[in-house]
């Protein structure tokens, strides 16, 4: 019953899959992103715009904004089955998060490709 509290079903297999994708697509930004701070000496304005600015770097922050939106999504969804074990309030907290994750992931695309 609890699995179609918001009308999503999980598959166990399907979220395991969709974690770990997600994983890796969280690793190569970090890795990106941190390589690019720490590797460029004197890093300024110019640089963050420069690479903000190019259409492949959105592409890929907007990968990784979604990516973070399932994958926290996935997280939450197991903790509160696991552990709310009241219907209504495992409810309001799955539907929280999830308004939540969808308004962070609309900001994030307004962000990234709004002036």
């Amino acid at each position: 019953m609890s699995s179609y509290a918001l009308g999503l079903s999980h598959s166990g297999l399907r979220n395991f899959l969709v974690q770990r994708v997600t994983a890796v697509i969280l690793a190569c930004y970090c890795i990106f992103i941190f390589s690019f701070f720490f590797g460029r000496v004197g890093l300024g304005y110019t640089e963050w715009v420069n690479l903000f600015g190019a259409t492949w770097f959105k592409l890929f922050s907007l990968l990784a904004f979604l990516s973070l939106g399932l994958h926290a999504w996935i997280g939450i969804w197991v903790v509160t089955t696991d552990y709310l074990k009241v219907f209504h309030i495992r409810l309001m907290a799955q539907l929280g998060a999830l308004l939540l994750l969808v308004i962070c992931t609309l900001w994030a695309i307004q962000i990234l490709w709004g002036q």
